[in-house]
């Protein structure tokens, strides 16, 4: 419910999530969130990252060659492990994430999310 609150203050319109199953019970996913203003998606990006995230983060880090990213690997409640980048584009923000039951390769979040930042408005 939080989430649900947060993303209408925000002016949240709409998203798009995409998901991949990949072996050993890992999955990549992009989640693409739209809001009203380009203050809504940053405000967002600060709530996910502030106040959900952090409190499972294990390791911050930052994408060479690619400005305003931030990447978190995130121990999960659940017993799951992720490596996820998000980044804000005008009134986007964008979210790669590679999560399975043990920590996953860096380097394929990485290719995602620079696949990912080359669509992105």
């Amino acid at each position: 419910m939080v989430w649900l609150a947060e993303l209408e203050e925000d002016g949240f319109q709409h998203g798009l999530l995409r998901v991949w199953h990949l072996p050993r019970r890992t999955t990549a996913s992009i989640h693409i969130y739209e809001f009203a203003t380009p203050e809504g998606a940053l405000a967002f990006q600060r709530f996910a990252l502030e106040d959900e995230s952090c409190p499972y983060s294990h390791d911050v880090f930052e994408v060479d060659r690619l400005s305003g990213t931030i990447g978190l690997q995130i121990y999960w409640a659940d017993g799951t492990e992720s490596e996820q980048v998000s980044f804000v584009r005008g009134s986007r923000r964008y979210l790669a994430n590679v999560r399975g039951p043990t920590i996953p390769e860096r380097a394929l979040v990485l290719r995602l999310t620079k696949r990912l930042s080359r669509t992105a408005k």
